[in-house]
């Protein structure tokens, strides 16, 4: 909770209602019980707040790489030393 109210006061004020609505637990601890309400609960402070756990936490982070991964130019495919023939 300390971690994700350090990473509000850094966003400007108007992005902040839309990051505290949009939170998503991942990784072992989305595997909590209650962790969702728990975060919600501590930053209700801050005003509306939503936060999700991830469906399936064991490939949620895999998804999100390769998403990513397939968006990125040709050039840096390179850079990272990857298959260069696409």
């Amino acid at each position: 909770v300390e971690g994700i109210e350090q990473l509000i006061q850094t966003c400007s004020p108007e992005d902040q209602e839309t990051m505290l609505r949009n939170i998503f637990v991942a990784g072992g601890g989305s595997r909590i019980k209650g962790i969702d309400r728990y975060i919600a609960d501590s930053l209700k402070g801050y005003g509306e707040v939503g936060v999700s756990c991830v469906p399936d936490p064991d490939f949620a982070m895999c998804v999100g790489a390769l998403k990513l991964a397939s968006e990125l130019p040709p050039p840096y495919w390179e850079q990272l030393g990857g298959i260069t023939d696409y």
